[in-house]
């Protein structure tokens, strides 16, 4: 019974780990097309 918990725990985390990272990817993913955003703004200004 108590190795099923303990299973049960390893999953949990498992999951927890993967949406952290995904998380973290789709925040860079954004401060990049953020950051191609504003240099194309600025492209245009200097013109």
């Amino acid at each position: 019974m108590d190795t099923l918990r303990s299973i049960q725990h390893l999953h949990a985390a498992y999951i927890l780990t993967w949406g952290v990272h995904l998380a973290y990817v789709l925040y860079l993913v954004q401060g990049f097309r953020q950051l191609k955003r504003e240099a194309q703004e600025l492209k245009y200004r200097r013109r």
